[in-house]
């Protein structure tokens, strides 16, 4: 099964622009290619969404997965650390 992984661009969601490495979606694009399955990993922060259309068109993935993150930093839903004195 041909499976392509699309990261997409921060900046499609919200006017912050972190530029992440999206390691999740490596993991599951090394998951699939482990379980025999041909791969492609698109990045968004990098290519333009003209490189999207072209690879759907021309290499036709059987699957699309796409990573998720939160719209902004403000948005997290894990808890924040925080230090507590002991004494």
């Amino acid at each position: 099964m041909k499976v392509l992984c699309v990261h997409p661009s921060g900046l499609m969601y919200t006017e912050v622009y972190l530029r992440l490495e999206p390691l999740g979606l490596e993991r599951v694009a090394g998951a699939c290619r482990k379980a025999g399955h041909e791969v492609r990993l698109l990045d968004l922060q990098v290519f333009k969404h003209k490189h999207y259309q072209s690879v759907l068109r021309t290499w036709r993935p059987d699957a699309v997965a796409f990573s998720l993150r939160p719209a902004s930093p403000r948005a997290r839903s894990w808890p924040t650390p925080t230090a507590r004195s002991t004494a």
